[in-house]
């Protein structure tokens, strides 16, 4: 009887996997971030009194 009730188990756990793993691996594909455009220029002065400008951030997201 214990072997029928593993059986039935792993059926129920198979059919949960089957169900559950591509809606989880489309949620992680998903990207959230939206692409607004350039930033514009900027400086500003940080607290150890350096000029801070977007040029310092090129090619890094900003956010």
């Amino acid at each position: 009887m214990k072997n029928k009730s593993y059986i039935g188990i792993s059926f129920i756990v198979l059919i949960f996997g089957i169900w559950a793993v591509p809606k989880i691996i489309a949620k992680f594909q998903k990207s959230d971030l939206v692409e607004i455009g350039p930033v514009p220029a900027f400086k500003l002065t940080n607290q150890d009194n350096k000029t801070i400008s977007n040029a310092d951030y090129l090619g890094k997201v900003l956010w």
